[in-house]
Order: C-alpha cells, then structure tokens, then sequence
C-alpha cells in the first residue's frame, strides 16, 4: 500500500514539475489576474522565449487586463519583426481594421505582414490576405504595384514576394519569378532588410 501510494505522489509531483510557466500564466489570465501571469512569465519572456513574448502582447491589450494598447503593440511588432508568424498574422490583423477604406500605404502595411506570416507557413494568413485582394471595388495590388514604381520599399519588397508565390485572386493570377527577383533586389538596393535577408537566404 505505502509502495502505491509513493507512485501516485511521484506521478503528482512528476504533473506539477511538467506544468510550464505558460501553462500557470494562462491559468492565472483565465481568472483575471493579470499580475501573477504576468510575473510568472516574465524571466521566460527576457530569456527571449517568443511564445510567452506573444501571450504577454496579449495580456497588454487586453481591456480586462493591463488595457495599455500601445505597450501589447510594440511587444507584437518586436515579435514580428522577429519573424514571429503567430505575431506577424495578429499585427496584420490588427491593422487591417476597416481595410475596405483605407489608403494605399495603410493596406500595403497590412499585406505586407500577411504575405511575412504565409512565408513563415501561419495557416489562416493566406485565408485573409485572399478576402483583401478579392475585394472587387479596388485593386489593392495594382495600388502596391504603384507604390513600388514610385520607389517604397516596402511595396517593392511586398509586390515581389507575392510575385514569386503567386497568388490567383478574382482580378487574376500574379506569378512571375523572374519580376518577383527584380523588385525584391530593387528594395534590396534600398537597405530594405526583410528583402536583403530574402535574397541571402536564397543564396545560402
């Protein structure tokens, strides 16, 4: 009896011990308070772990949280600058409110972190960045193709990328590598990093 009884006890200590800081974070989130799970992730968050990186985002925005927007937004576009694809789809998310009407720099920020959360393999990005370019009362492509023949970077960066994949929408299909390269090297040229890590990896 006591040989069974020591089992069960190591199996709850084994169960404790395996529950990670995320795990009690999220519980503790869950209940609303906010502060414990915060500090039980914070060492993980400034050991550059991302996962509790983006959760800790999360708790900032949350209105029933810290409610502080503008800190949740900055962690959310340090991780996705940090190629993060949960972080890169979210921030997109977050931008493309009222994306119907806004102009063409406002929805090229928006493609642009779809298009870096589908290179990072994110499932739902292509699900949304397809609903944007279908939409039939404006060309959103034809308005970022425009901003890279006037020199952003970012279009040229963005306009490629999409290029090289390829993507059939209602306007038709866009796919051409040889075109996808010319403005990927052109934001290159412009110290565009996303576009100078591009082109490394595909020398590498």
């Amino acid at each position: 009896m006591k040989k069974i009884s020591s089992i069960i006890l190591l199996f709850i200590s084994i169960s404790i011990f395996a529950e990670s800081n995320l795990d009690r974070s999220l519980q503790y989130a869950q209940d609303n308070d906010f502060i414990n799970a915060r500090a039980v992730i914070i060492e993980d968050v400034e050991n550059g772990d991302k996962e509790a990186k983006f959760w800790l985002a999360r708790y900032y925005r949350d209105p029933n949280g810290f409610n502080n927007m503008d800190k949740g937004i900055e962690l959310l576009i340090e991780l996705a600058e940090d190629d993060y694809a949960e972080a890169q789809f979210e921030y997109g998310f977050e931008l493309a409110k009222g994306w119907q009407k806004q102009n063409d720099e406002e929805i090229l920020n928006v493609v642009y972190w779809f298009e870096r959360a589908i290179e990072n393999n994110h499932p739902d990005a292509l699900i949304y960045l397809g609903v944007i370019l279908d939409f039939d009362e404006r060309n959103f492509l034809q308005e970022i193709k425009t901003l890279a023949e006037n020199g952003n970077a970012k279009a040229q960066f963005t306009y490629g990328h999409i290029q090289g994949r390829g993507i059939l929408s209602s306007k038709g299909y866009y796919g051409d590598y040889d075109d996808a390269k010319k403005w990927i090297i052109k934001s290159s040229q412009q110290g565009f990093k996303p576009a100078i890590d591009f082109l490394n990896r595909l020398k590498s």
